[in-house]
């Protein structure tokens, strides 16, 4: 369980089973509960694997984890073990990559920095908890993760912009590619034709230069823009039903996700980051208080986050395969190079 007052998880067994109670009088609030015999309550979310962290960010409240051993990991966490499924993230793309079945993230830059983008984010929340735990009251402590949460939809923003300089880039110097329809109504300016025709300017920075600034002013943060967005590149009709599809078969022992519940929850982290940038996060039922956050919140919408952008990620390099994997990686040194 992702704990709400501190950047950790508790570990706990069911020992009893279910029970009912007065949401009234209950000291909890809860009608429902089964008893539980903690092990832990002091799990770092900095010792268990990502894909671990990123499945208890389910959307459902309980769920069951059953991918990549995930009961025998916890297991082990709860004995005071380390994950056995922790790996270290590769920094930034190496070269050319042999394996089409290759992980997508591992293929672009742009993840790459969306993860770096998303991890200072992370340390935005780890560093409220050290600010908590000190009583600092010179500021409040809060806007800290506030500032947190803001990052990390500034982070998938950017994610998407730089996912696109690339491949439309990457897509223009493929003749043969088939491109979607949005692609080739994307207006072009008389000055890209002269630099490229008459300065003889090469046509990959001309392009990848008109894209920035051509797309550096739009914001992709909303489910509708974001499709709109990754439909430049590729068949994005159904981007969102079929996002949905792969998370759900990411848990395949839980009811499955829609894309109507990925795209609310996304509107509803969005309207947040609104709240908090516009309207000083004021309690939408009170304007005299400020909504509650703490470092679990902001953790978890972290982790859904990354575990969104990576799913998106696997559905258009689908659609952008089979001149992605190693196509895409030549294409990508080639832009290298002529930088």
């Amino acid at each position: 369980m992702p704990r709400k007052s501190v950047a950790a998880l508790a570990i706990g067994e069911i020992t009893g089973d279910y029970s009912h109670h007065d949401p009234a009088t209950d000291v909890t609030g809860s009608a429902h509960s089964r008893a539980v015999r903690w092990l832990r309550d002091d799990v770092a979310r900095t010792v268990v694997g990502r894909d671990l962290l990123n499945s208890l960010g389910a959307i459902q409240t309980v769920c069951r984890i059953a991918r990549n051993d995930a009961a025998s990991r916890v297991r082990q966490l709860a004995d005071g073990q380390p994950d056995p499924g922790m790996q270290e993230a590769t920094p930034e793309f190496a070269g050319e990559v042999d394996d089409d079945d290759a992980s997508p993230a591992a293929l672009t830059d742009a993840f790459q920095q969306l993860k770096v983008n998303l991890e200072y984010a992370r340390s935005l929340a780890r560093a409220g908890v050290d600010l908590e735990r000190l009583g600092v009251t010179a500021f409040e402590v809060t806007d800290v993760y506030r500032a947190a949460w803001v990052q990390c939809v500034a982070a998938l923003d950017h994610w998407v912009h730089q996912e696109l300089y690339w491949r439309m880039v990457a897509l223009a110097m493929q003749p043969e590619a088939s491109k979607p329809d949005r692609f080739r109504r994307f207006g072009i300016t008389m000055d890209v034709l002269e630099r490229v025709h008459q300065r003889g300017e090469p046509l990959e920075n001309v392009l990848a230069e008109h894209i920035r600034e051509a797309l550096g002013r739009e914001t992709f943060q909303q489910p509708e823009r974001i499709r709109e967005a990754f439909g430049l590149i590729c068949d994005a009709s159904r981007l969102w039903d079929r996002v949905a599809a792969e998370l759900s078969d990411q848990n395949t022992d839980d009811p499955a996700v829609s894309s109507g519940m990925v795209k609310e929850r996304l509107r509803e982290i969005v309207r947040r980051r609104n709240r908090i940038a516009h309207e000083y996060d004021q309690e939408p039922s009170d304007p005299t208080r400020r909504q509650a956050i703490d470092a679990a919140g902001v953790t978890d919408t972290i982790d859904w986050i990354e575990q969104l952008a990576e799913t998106i990620l696997v559905v258009i390099d689908s659609d952008t395969r089979p001149s992605g994997g190693r196509q895409v990686a030549k294409q990508r040194q080639r832009g290298r190079s002529a930088r």
